[in-house]
């Protein structure tokens, strides 16, 4: 489970940004069904979701590309001196990029730091359970298992430590590794093609498959079946809809439905393919090509009481902050006058009792009390459009 990620000079994020999943402290609302029940006295309390707000080209989806592009650093090692480590920073400065992660992973408390350039690797180190058991800065290395000590001369200033741990089996990195790696998933909304691990674990699982048909038809996509084939290129799959009319069923591959079916399909994969595995889903524009009430009943599948799953989201869809959900899982990201996108929660706000169900989150947004809002002016739009 994710705690929290901090970030620093990431694409439209200059100065450090944290996104945390802790509750706030003294809220009640939506306990039992919003938030996980806390694991021993060092792991904090967490909330099941979050959702991020905020105009178009304000960073949203830069906070959920961080998990992305640092899963990318290390599942691709570079393979010489000279290889560049792939970098996105403010601007194309040449400061160091960094990201701190904070999370669980079998009921243990990991701590992960990686700060690097181009050319190296800056600081990395990684904690569990508050003792640190991986450690170095640039070619000093200070803390590193005993098993690695006969690798130090031979190891790149541009590799990742944690990969080489995790590569020479030590165990707290491979743990390390895998959250990082495999447990965060990023849902690819309105692609034209699906994950294709995912969909052959559809092919061969005949549960995983009826309950994938059901949640589509209770959905009302009207589909009435669907088939998983192998393309044409090796090793892909494809899948094809069947839709019933009244000149008789027809079969469409998934690349010719509709944006929403896209979405929903893609969406609904990941959460059934996932379902009870403890992973952290990233859905960016979620409400895109969604009807509201199909939305609505999805936020309310993220913070179901048997939800074992952590979700972040972003969205434009205004209404989801008046849908049961508590202060501490609404974020917005807003760009000061520099360009640079500043992240902030609703808990931070001195807000009246959020007992209240009369209290409209979205109705104070529009009316610009929080921020990050998007300024237009119509005139302007009016006069470009229809300038004579």
């Amino acid at each position: 489970m994710l705690i929290d990620i901090t970030i620093k000079n990431f694409r439209s994020i200059k100065d450090e940004v944290t996104l945390s999943l802790e509750t706030g402290a003294r809220l009640t609302k939506f306990k039992q069904m919003n938030t996980f029940p806390k694991v021993g006295t060092k792991i904090p309390s967490l909330v099941k979701s979050a959702f991020i707000f905020g105009p178009n080209a304000n960073g949203k989806t830069n906070v959920l590309h961080a998990f992305d592009f640092l899963a990318s650093l290390l599942k691709t090692p570079t393979d010489d001196i000279d290889d560049v480590l792939f970098s996105d920073t403010f601007g194309g400065n040449d400061a160091a990029t960094s990201f701190l992660v904070n999370f669980t992973k079998d009921n243990q408390l990991f701590r992960y730091y990686f700060e690097y350039t181009e050319n190296e690797v800056v600081s990395e180190y990684l904690d569990v359970a508050g003792k640190r058991v991986l450690h170095r800065e640039r070619q000093n290395f200070e803390v590193i298992p005993k098993t690695l000590v006969p690798f130090v001369a031979s190891f790149r200033k541009n590799q990742s430590l944690l990969y080489l741990a995790q590569s020479y089996n030590y165990d707290m990195a491979q743990l390390a590794f895998t959250w990082l790696t495999q447990d965060v998933v990023f849902v690819r909304n309105g692609s034209n093609e699906l994950d294709v691990t995912t969909l052959r674990r559809a092919k061969d699982s005949p549960s995983l498959k009826e309950r994938l048909l059901n949640f589509m038809q209770a959905a009302d996509f009207g589909i009435s079946d669907f088939e998983i084939v192998k393309s044409e290129q090796p090793k892909q799959l494809e899948i094809y809809f069947r839709h019933q009319t009244v000149e008789g069923d027809i079969l469409l591959p998934f690349r010719s439905e509709s944006e929403g079916t896209k979405v929903f399909v893609s969406l609904a994969l990941q959460l059934l393919a996932n379902s009870g595995t403890g992973k952290l889903l990233l859905i960016d524009e979620f409400e895109r090509s969604l009807h509201a009430e199909l939305a609505q009943s999805l936020l309310k599948i993220f913070n179901h009481e048997q939800q074992h799953n952590q979700f972040i989201v972003t969205t434009h869809s205004l209404d989801l902050m008046d849908e049961d959900l508590r202060v501490d899982q609404i974020w917005f990201v807003e760009k000061n006058e520099f360009g640079e996108s500043e992240l902030y929660n609703l808990f931070d706000f001195d807000m009246p009792s959020t007992t209240r169900g009369d209290y409209s989150y979205k109705k104070r947004y529009i009316a610009g009390l929080f921020g990050a809002t998007q300024i237009v002016n119509q005139n302007r739009l009016l006069q470009n459009v229809f300038e004579k």
